[in-house]
C-alpha cells in the first residue's frame, strides 16, 4: 500500500487542477495546479467551502450537490468557475470521482474544455483507425482470398459452358467479385497509404499543390481565398500523404459549393495555443503533444447534418450516392499517422475542416 505522504505527493504533482472535498464539501486537499490557477497557497484554500473557492452558479452548485450526495462518479460540462480568479474566459469540465465508501471523499478535477474536447475528438479518431485497420485485416481473411478462388473458378466455367445464358451468369459472377475484390483492395491501401518515409514539409507548398490538383480535376471551382501565417515552421512528415488529405478536404469543399453562385473556399494556417492532447488521460504516446498547428479547409456549403457527426470520420460512413465512404476515414489515418486530428466545426454558414498538427513530431 502506498503511504497517504506518498499519495499526497503524486496528488500534489498531478499536471491538472486537482481538488478533493468532504461529504460536506469542504476542501481537504488542493494540488500545486489548483494554488496556480486560483492565485490561494494549499493552506489557504483547504478548509474553505467549495462554493467560496470555486464561485460555480446555482446550477453548477446543485449539480455538484446533488452528485455529492448520491456519491456518484459524473461530469459537469462547460463550468464557469468565476471572473474573480481571471479565469472568466475559459470554460472548464468538473470531474467529480468518489473516493472510498465508508467515508467517502470526492476528487475534483477540472480541466479546461477545449482540452478535454480535443482529447475526445482524437480518441474518436483513435477508434476509427483501429476499427479501419480491424476491417482491413477481417477482409483480407474472410472476403479476399475466397473472392480470388470464385473469380478463377467463373473464369474457368466461362471457358467450358456452350451456351449463352451460362457464359452470361460466369460474367456477372465475375463482374460483381471484381467489384467487391477493388473495394476490399481501397481498404487495403488506406493502411499501406499511412505508412511511409518523413521528411521536412512546408505545409503551404503541401496546400498549394493540393488545391492545384482539385482545379484540375473541375471544370469550374469556386473561388479561393487564401490566409497563411508565413511564420510557422517546417513539420517533418510525409509530403504525399498529407497532399492526399488536402486534396480530399478541398474536393469535399468543391462539390459542396458546386450549386452556389457564390461559391468561397477559404485555405488558412494558423498558430494556436489553446489545444493541448496528454497522454495520461488517452493510452497512447502519441497524442502527448501540442497540435497548436492549425491548418483549414472552409467552404459555405450547406454543411453535414447534425446526426451524421458522430460517425464522420468511421470507415463507409458517406451521405453522398455511389461513394464508398472512406475518404474522411483515409483522411483521420493519415493525421493520426502524424500524431494530429482532424475536426468539423460548422460556423457562421460555413463549414470548417480543421487539421491540427504538432509544431514538432519526433522523428
Amino acid at each position: 500500500m502506498l503511504s497517504e505522504e506518498i499519495l499526497n505527493d503524486i496528488f500534489y504533482v498531478f499536471p491538472e487542477t486537482l481538488i478533493i472535498v468532504d461529504e460536506s464539501s469542504e476542501i481537504v486537499f488542493a494540488n500545486h495546479m489548483a494554488e496556480l490557477l486560483f492565485k490561494k497557497s494549499k493552506e489557504k484554500l483547504i478548509h474553505r467551502h467549495i462554493l467560496s473557492a470555486l464561485n460555480l452558479s446555482d446550477h453548477n452548485y446543485k449539480q455538484l450537490s446533488y452528485i455529492i450526495k448520491e456519491r456518484k462518479n459524473a461530469t459537469i460540462y462547460n463550468v464557469d468557475i468565476g471572473e474573480e480568479h481571471n479565469v472568466q474566459s475559459i470554460k472548464y469540465h468538473l470531474r467529480v470521482f468518489v473516493i472510498g465508501r465508508k467515508e467517502p471523499f470526492f476528487t475534483l478535477l477540472l480541466m479546461p474544455s477545449e482540452s478535454s474536447d480535443a482529447m475526445k475528438k482524437a480518441l474518436i479518431h483513435q477508434r476509427a483507425n483501429e476499427s479501419l485497420s480491424s476491417l482491413s485485416r477481417v477482409f483480407k481473411k474472410n472476403l479476399k482470398n475466397p473472392l480470388t478462388s470464385i473469380l478463377s473458378a467463373a473464369q474457368f466455367l466461362e471457358k467450358n459452358y456452350k451456351d449463352p445464358h451460362s457464359i452470361e451468369m460466369t460474367q456477372i459472377i465475375q463482374s460483381e467479385g471484381k467489384n467487391i475484390l477493388h473495394f476490399v483492395r481501397s481498404i487495403e491501401d488506406i493502411e499501406h497509404y499511412v505508412k511511409g518515409d518523413n521528411t521536412s514539409i512546408n505545409m503551404h507548398e503541401v496546400l498549394q499543390e493540393a488545391k492545384d490538383r482539385v482545379r484540375n480535376m473541375y471544370t469550374i471551382c469556386p473561388e479561393f481565398e487564401e490566409i497563411y501565417d508565413p511564420s510557422l515552421p517546417e513539420l517533418w512528415g510525409n509530403k504525399e500523404q498529407l497532399t492526399y488529405l488536402f486534396v480530399h478536404l478541398i474536393r469535399n469543399a468543391v462539390e459542396a459549393t458546386e450549386h452556389k453562385k457564390d461559391g468561397r473556399i477559404i485555405l488558412k494556417s494558423y498558430f494556436s495555443h489553446s489545444v493541448m492532447m496528454s497522454s495520461r488521460f488517452i493510452a497512447s504516446e502519441k497524442l502527448k503533444n501540442n497540435l497548436n498547428i492549425v491548418f483549414s479547409v472552409a467552404d459555405n456549403g450547406k454543411g453535414i447534418e447534425e446526426d451524421f457527426l458522430p460517425q464522420l470520420f468511421l470507415p463507409f460512413a458517406t451521405t453522398k450516392l455511389n461513394k464508398k465512404g472512406l475518404g474522411l476515414a483515409m483522411v483521420s489515418a493519415i493525421a493520426d499517422n502524424h500524431n494530429g486530428i482532424v475536426e468539423y466545426e460548422r460556423i457562421s454558414n460555413m463549414t470548417h475542416f480543421r487539421v491540427l498538427l504538432p509544431s514538432y513530431i519526433k522523428r
